[in-house]
């Protein structure tokens, strides 16, 4: 009787302590630990120019052009031999009617504007760059041997110019951003006497965009 009654005390004994042990794990609370770290990030950008350009301009003025210009009326006296005397109405060259449509005014020269023909985009320190352009080989030549001389040459964007070099705002390398430019220059036909296509050797000016 004593054995059974110290064989049921460990039993229970037992119980509890596996009861207050499942207690224990059920009811068991695990604390987490949290580690934070901040980073900065530092990016450095070059100064950056895009120029595009146009490598070949070709002018070509309008259609062969043929015209009269009625310079009124004249009278000579003439004799029975065919010679003419006091005349009215001779006509000199200072004192011709204007042609239309090509008239150059008493001066061999055209002022002519070559409209957005380079571009620049890109950044810099202060947003801006500086546009120049150098004069090359500016006579052309053709198969005869006539020159037109080129002379003047300027560039310009719709809020600076024209001149030899001008500052350009960079506003990104976005291409719809770039800022459009023209090329101006004086063509001289003093000594174009004949029709044909005028050619010179290399390039006749060079644009260079620097960043400020």
């Amino acid at each position: 009787m004593k054995h059974s009654s110290k064989k049921t005390f460990i039993i229970v004994a037992l119980a509890a302590l596996l009861l207050t042990s499942f207690g224990k794990v059920s009811h068991a609370t695990v604390s987490g630990t949290t580690a934070t770290g901040n980073t900065s990030i530092s990016i450095t950008l070059p100064n950056i120019i895009i120029l595009h350009y146009l490598s070949d301009v070709s002018l070509s003025f309008n259609t062969d052009i043929s015209t009269g210009v009625d310079e009124g009326a004249g009278s000579w006296n003439t004799s029975w031999s065919g010679t003419t005397s006091n005349g009215s109405g001779e006509l000199a060259g200072s004192g011709l009617s204007d042609a239309p449509t090509y008239e150059l005014d008493g001066n061999s020269t055209i002022n002519v504007t070559l409209p957005k023909v380079w571009a620049v985009r890109g950044i810099s320190s202060n947003g801006t760059a500086t546009v120049s352009i150098a004069q090359g080989n500016t006579s052309l030549a053709n198969t005869q041997s006539d020159s037109i001389e080129l002379s003047n040459l300027t560039v310009s964007t719709e809020g600076a110019g024209p001149g030899a070099s001008i500052t350009a705002d960079l506003d990104g390398l976005s291409k719809q951003n770039a800022t459009i430019g023209n090329v101006g220059l004086t063509m001289d036909l003093a000594s174009a006497n004949t029709s044909g296509q005028y050619v010179a050797a290399g390039a006749e000016y060079t644009i260079t965009a620097t960043a400020i």
